[in-house]
């Protein structure tokens, strides 16, 4: 009988056991559906009770932290959220509910599917194309600096100015010969034979020379030629906008091109159209460049001597010339600032521009920028369209094709252009079988017409 009841009491420990290992199944189920990783079953104590074979209800139990004893039929709080907390730990998150979900889920598909007129870059501006970069016109004649060495085996000009330590070649015969070498001192004087003193500094060349003979052919029977010796090297001040300013000593025979040349040029803001020569205080001369490099004009280029100074101002009004033009560049405007003025100064137009549509952008007071179409037969109606600084003058070209053109393509023997006229059929660029590939189809062609009316070019259509 004692043995009966021990049996019946084990019965009911297993019972109890396994109604409470029943009751935390949904939990545990749950925790293995919710979790990506499987949940509590893939926490490590339940796979270390999995590999032992010990997969009965207690050894679970305890692996879960489950208390071996509860009120039939009710859980406790821990063990209720025993898998919850596990896989709150396992993901590092708090769980959303479905609604939340939902609504996230919902607001991404909008914001996904937004049509483009909310998209920012669907209004985006498209930038113009950038224009070609330009040179400023004339510098390039001074990018080599080793050049323009004065030639000694010249004549010395006429106007070459006489000063100290010069020297004079002086020769006479007749009823008089010999041949001298007078050297200027520092008061500008020479002591020439049988005649004495002789001032001749700060004088032309050509001056001494007249004077030396009519000094000499006052003394009768006796004539006389100068010529000049060793020159003196001088130093010249070069300022401004210049690349390399500073002084410079150079040849007697250097000349405003020479010693400007030596300095590099002028910089992006120095002028080629106002370069000046002071000498003692007073503006001797202004050279224009265009003038050399357009004409080849050198009647403002002068010879240079100790103590001058060249000057090169800011530059004047600039405009850039691009487009369908002979020589696109960056050119300065001197008296005459006018669109056509500065067309010459680019060589005209090329046999491809458009002549009816020449743009001017303009940057307007400081505010904004404005655009200004332009027609050669403005032009040609003495309609002055005057420029500013700063303005970009574009030339457009024609159109990259022919109007008049028929195309052949396909398995044929001579693809290519055709020249259309009134009357123009396709026999007469296919009169035959013989102009046609072996592998041709000739079961039918294809012939695509393009309106050119919309050109404005009244051809008359296929």
């Amino acid at each position: 009988m004692e043995g009966f009841m021990n049996r019946k009491l084990k019965n009911a420990q297993l019972i109890l056991v396994a109604f409470t290992y029943l009751l935390c199944l949904p939990p545990l189920i749950l925790a293995q559906k919710a979790s990506t990783s499987s949940g509590a079953a893939a926490s490590p104590a339940v796979r270390e009770v999995s590999r032992s074979g010990k997969t009965t209800p207690k050894p679970v139990q305890k692996a879960l932290g489950i208390p071996e004893k509860a009120e039939p039929g009710k859980l406790i709080s821990a063990e209720a959220k025993a898998p919850e907390q596990h896989l709150e730990k396992k993901k590092g998150v708090t769980k959303k509910s479905a609604l939340q979900a939902g609504m996230e889920k919902t607001e991404e598909q909008s914001e996904s599917k937004l049509p483009p007129q909310f998209d920012e870059t669907y209004f985006k501006k498209t930038p113009q194309p950038k224009l070609p970069s330009l040179e400023i016109f004339g510098h390039r004649f001074f990018s080599d600096t080793a050049g323009f060495t004065p030639i000694k085996s010249v004549s010395t000009p006429k106007d070459y100015i006489i000063g100290p330590d010069d020297e004079l070649l002086v020769t006479t015969w007749g009823r008089m010969d010999s041949s001298d070498i007078l050297k200027v001192n520092d008061s500008g004087i020479i002591i020439l034979p049988k005649v004495g003193q002789v001032t001749v500094g700060k004088l032309t060349f050509g001056e001494v020379e007249d004077l030396i003979k009519s000094r000499l052919g006052a003394i009768s029977g006796v004539k006389a030629g100068v010529t000049l010796g060793e020159l003196k090297a001088i130093q010249v001040f070069v300022l401004g906008e210049v690349k390399n300013p500073g002084v410079y000593t150079v040849d007697a025979q250097g000349t405003i091109v020479n010693v400007l040349h030596a300095s590099g040029g002028p910089t992006a803001l120095g002028s080629l159209r106002k370069v000046v020569l002071r000498r003692d205080g007073k503006v001797l001369t202004h050279m224009d460049f265009y003038d050399l490099l357009l004409k080849g004009e050198k009647s403002g280029d002068r010879t240079v001597t100790t103590g001058d100074i060249i000057f090169v101002p800011q530059t004047g009004p600039m405009v850039s010339v691009s487009g369908n033009v002979r020589r696109p560049a960056i050119y300065e405007l001197n008296e005459k600032r006018t669109l056509e003025t500065a067309l010459n100064l680019a060589g005209g137009l090329k046999p491809t521009a458009y002549a009816h549509r020449i743009q001017i952008s303009r940057a307007l007071e400081n505010k904004v920028q404005v655009v200004l179409n332009v027609s050669v037969v403005d032009l040609e109606k003495k309609k002055e369209t005057l420029l500013q600084d700063g303005d970009l003058v574009t030339v457009s070209g024609i159109l990259p094709f022919p109007i008049n053109g028929v195309y052949l393509y396909g398995n044929v023997l001579r693809p290519g252009e055709y020249a259309y006229k009134p009357g123009f059929r396709v026999l007469d660029i296919l009169p035959g079988l013989k102009s046609l590939k072996t592998d041709a189809y000739l079961d039918y062609a294809v012939i695509k017409r393009l309106q050119i009316e919309r050109y404005g070019i009244g051809t008359d259509p296929l």
